[in-house]
């Protein structure tokens, strides 16, 4: 007699990162480089752009930083500074957070016994000067602890909820940092942060070295992380955000199980109606709609992240459509000045999708200037006629191969 025992297992959800360990060309973020690492959008250039962005090592003329790559080949350092700028990078999650559940993660930190940094305003520095650590250039080592911060947000860069922080990174050698996530609200984007150590009376110059992150992992709310297996000296106690005042009162009950449906669902109605595969042809040109520019220049403004957004899934979930990302401006300065700008802005949203997922192969760009008006810069209407010239557009290239 054989007795049959049913056992019911409740799948996990994985998240996978997009290069999670960090593997890039090496390069100092002040060695004239300000392309960010790939799949990771550099968060602090908008916040501080006259400051270098974070380095991808081991780099063999710079920083003098002394840890090989726990995982592949390349590594992440990122820095705060004694004038109170830090460095932060994002990527949206292939699947949302979801609230109300919980989520194991981990990443792999050190500190280096040396790590040298440009100083404020230095952006670009020569591979001369670092060899010989020019001090117009290089301020004292960034030798300070830092801390890694965690945060999950509806857009990228955004900081709308701390997921973790850990302890001060001290540790010379790697050490495998575990976090639970324990999110209030959907979450479509993380982003991980170097801070200063707190509470702290004056910023100062430190480092984290981050790589071999985890995918984030769908687990029970009371299921305990494994312990880090590390000598007694060496535990690695990782801090959490401060819990909510808890009362006395019996536990709610669980919460139903949200529809699938529910996963996959996006809450925000789509900006580009155009941007769909079954209508797309060859040749087709789409206006980029809410995506704004700072006045005269090429810096994206935050409230267009959505609409980038929508052409980076649009374009990861069609790899083989290509397009072309065309800047045109009005018509009223001088030819030099609007075909600049115009291809400018044309790069910063090229670069945008580059550095958010989207494969180099799918994206050219071109700056048109003010030779395509859509509307002639009446001056009646001049504002309105601006408005409509001063536009990006995605022209398709070739879709299916052709």
């Amino acid at each position: 007699m054989f007795t049959l025992v049913l056992s019911i297992v409740t799948a996990q959800e994985t998240i996978k990162l997009n290069n999670p360990s960090f593997e890039d060309t090496p390069r100092a973020g002040g060695l004239g480089f300000s392309i960010p690492i790939r799949g990771w959008h550099d968060c602090a250039r908008a916040v501080y752009p006259d400051q270098s962005p974070p380095d991808i090592h081991p780099h063999p003329e710079a920083w003098m930083v002394s840890v090989d790559a726990q995982n592949g080949n390349t590594f992440l350092g990122m820095v705060v500074r004694d004038n109170e700028s830090h460095e932060f990078i994002s990527q949206a999650l292939e699947v949302p957070l979801k609230g109300g559940q919980c989520y194991s993660f981990s990443i792999f930190l050190a500190q280096s016994e040396t790590y040298m940094g440009v100083r404020n305003g230095s952006a670009a520095v020569t591979n001369a000067q670092a060899q010989a650590l020019d001090t117009s250039v290089f301020s004292s080592p960034f030798m300070k602890p830092a801390v890694l911060r965690i945060w999950g947000g509806r857009s990228i860069c955004s900081k709308g909820e701390l997921l973790g922080v850990s302890a001060p990174v001290t540790n010379r050698d790697w050490k495998e940092y575990q976090f639970k996530f324990e999110p209030d609200s959907s979450l479509r984007y993380i982003t991980l942060e170097a801070f200063y150590v707190t509470p702290v009376l004056s910023a100062y110059n430190g480092h984290i070295l981050l790589d071999q992150a985890s995918a984030i992992v769908q687990l029970a709310c009371d299921e305990e992380l494994p312990p880090v297996v590390v000598p007694p000296a060496e535990v690695v106690v990782v801090l959490v955000p401060p819990e909510k005042p808890k009362v006395d009162a019996p536990p709610p009950p669980p919460k139903p199980e949200q529809p699938v449906e529910e996963i996959a669902e996006d809450p925000k109605p789509v900006i580009l109606t155009d941007l769909d595969r079954e209508k797309i042809v060859a040749g087709q040109k789409i206006r980029v709609k809410s995506l704004y520019f700072r006045a005269d220049s090429s810096r994206i403004r935050p409230e267009s992240y959505p609409v980038l957004d929508e052409i980076q899934r649009f374009l990861i979930k069609n790899p083989d459509v290509i397009v072309e990302i065309g800047g045109h401006t009005s018509t009223g300065p001088s030819h030099a000045f609007c075909d600049a700008l115009s291809e400018a802005r044309a790069k910063a949203v090229t670069e945008y999708l580059l550095e958010n997922g989207v494969e180099m192969a799918q994206l050219s760009y071109k700056g048109y200037g003010k030779r395509y008006p859509i509307v002639r810069d009446d001056q009646k209407d001049y504002k309105s006629a601006r408005k409509k010239n001063q536009r990006v557009e995605i022209k398709v290239l070739s879709l299916d191969g052709d």
